[in-house]
């Protein structure tokens, strides 16, 4: 009788758990429509994760003993969609977690959760823009979002948040996390656990109108409420809108305390006024990657000074900076100089800087001065010696440029002659636009002084 083939029983338990371990999950920890911008890669892992999730799966149902080895694994993250096709994993999954344990389970299953995310489309096909289409789908979505942050409030260990939410009249996923115990409009935390464990919250929110009268999917309301969080690393979000649509009064809601630990800020494709944007950023300490790129915004007398308050307290750490103030519209009398953001020369850390020209230069207006653009500064003296790489994001339509040649004369050129005395760290110049000529001779200009210059032409999708 020929002998049985060893199997995995046979192995130490140390191994068992290093091959159980590389099965975990693989994380995005960027918001959906960040994510989407590579749709390829963004498949990719997600078949990746349903591959993995199927064989943690398998090693449970082999034994006791693989199970006991691999079931904290196969807890540790949930993955789903908000389709019709991924609410019945997700019911199962809220099931698991928050019924009756197992006998063999030596700590609530809950406690093994430590990633949870959600997509509004999957690898297969599956996406709530189709699924929308069908009977009972608003149904779907508010159990969904119900259920997904009933799983959230069950996860005491739970580190790593990267969730997409749509937040109407019928259906909310924040609703569920955030409440009012007092009555007056201060946000806490749902969970008894209160995030003790938390390093990344990452968030981006859908709404069916600017003008919402949701004050649980708030801005002020989501980011107080987390100021509790001791351990947050990193806040993320995308989406998110003024709290002034939704407060009757026009005032910006202080937090509650500062954030403690946090080192990474970005807000992406948000409808914030400027000096809420500015109150987060004083109120965290030691920031060292900030980012905010505006949707659109429609600014009455608010200037770019009011957010480089905000970073100034952080001018010791910051090691990157990404401002996007292309869609703000900014409405002053005619007589009135726009402004500028300020120099960034007192930012000793700053390697990385990624702005538009209206925050560096002050310009809506591109190069009324032919000798140093329209601000009258030469770009280096705006620029902090030690960065290594800049990234000048230009206005988005043909009406917006002056003659490229014009362009190039007075901004380019001026800083790739300052480059090899004034920037000798910088390595990267890259130019993002829409629509913008530049000759080779530019290119070769900061070749000269060992800096590489790049234009791309900038397409931006909606997601």
């Amino acid at each position: 009788m020929a002998a049985t083939e060893p199997g995995l029983d046979y192995l130490p338990d140390e191994l068992l758990l290093h091959i159980v371990q590389q099965l975990s999950c693989i994380f995005s920890l960027e918001p959906q429509s960040t994510a989407f911008k590579v749709k390829a890669k963004e498949k990719s892992r997600q078949c990746d994760n349903r591959s993995r999730q199927l064989g943690l799966y398998s090693l449970c149902l082999a034994n006791r003993h693989l199970r006991r080895i691999a079931t904290p694994t196969l807890y540790s993250s949930f993955v789903g969609s908000t389709t019709w096709h991924g609410l019945k994993p997700l019911e199962l999954f809220h099931r698991t977690i928050t019924g009756p344990q197992d006998a063999d389970a030596t700590v609530p299953l809950g406690q093994h959760l430590e990633y949870v995310e959600n997509r509004l489309s999957d690898y297969l096909g599956n996406s709530l823009q189709e699924d929308s289409q069908e009977d009972g789908a608003d149904y779907m979505v508010a159990r969904h979002f119900q259920l997904l942050a009933e799983i959230v409030n069950h996860a005491a260990n739970i580190q790593y948040m990267s969730i997409v939410s749509l937040e109407t009249v019928g259906a909310s996923f924040w609703k569920y996390i955030l409440s009012d115990i007092s009555g007056l409009g201060s946000p806490a935390l749902v969970a008894s656990h209160g995030f003790p464990k938390l390093r990344s919250l990452c968030f981006q929110i859908h709404t069916r109108s600017y003008d919402t009268n949701l004050s649980s999917s708030s801005f002020d309301r989501i980011c107080s409420a987390f100021t509790s969080a001791p351990m947050l690393e990193s806040y993320q979000a995308s989406g998110v809108v003024s709290s002034l649509s939704v407060l009757p009064l026009h005032q910006v809601l202080p937090l509650r305390q500062k954030f403690k630990k946090l080192t990474r800020v970005e807000m992406t494709e948000c409808v914030l006024e400027l000096d809420e944007v500015a109150s987060v950023w004083a109120d965290c300490e030691r920031l060292r990657h900030i980012a905010c790129e505006w949707a659109f915004l429609d600014e009455d007398g608010g200037r770019p000074i009011i957010l480089y308050e905000g970073l100034l307290r952080h001018c010791e750490t910051l090691d990157s900076l990404h401002l996007d103030m292309r869609e703000v519209r900014i409405f002053e009398s005619v007589f009135a100089h726009p402004g500028r953001l300020g120099s960034l020369q007192s930012f000793t850390s700053l390697k990385s800087l990624q702005i538009c020209e209206r925050s560096l230069l002050g310009s809506t207006d591109i190069l009324l001065d032919t000798q140093a653009g329209s601000s009258g500064v030469r770009m280096t003296k705006l620029l902090p010696s030690e960065l290594e790489k800049f990234v000048l994001l230009m206005p988005g339509t043909r009406s917006d440029f002056a003659d490229d040649r014009v362009f190039d004369a007075t901004i380019l050129r001026p800083l790739a002659d300052d480059c090899g005395r004034d920037m000798v760290a910088l390595r990267d110049v890259i130019v993002k636009a829409r629509h913008h000529e530049c000759g080779a001779q530019m290119t070769k200009a900061f070749e000269d002084v060992g800096v590489r210059f790049r234009l791309v032409d900038e397409a931006k999708a909606s997601y």
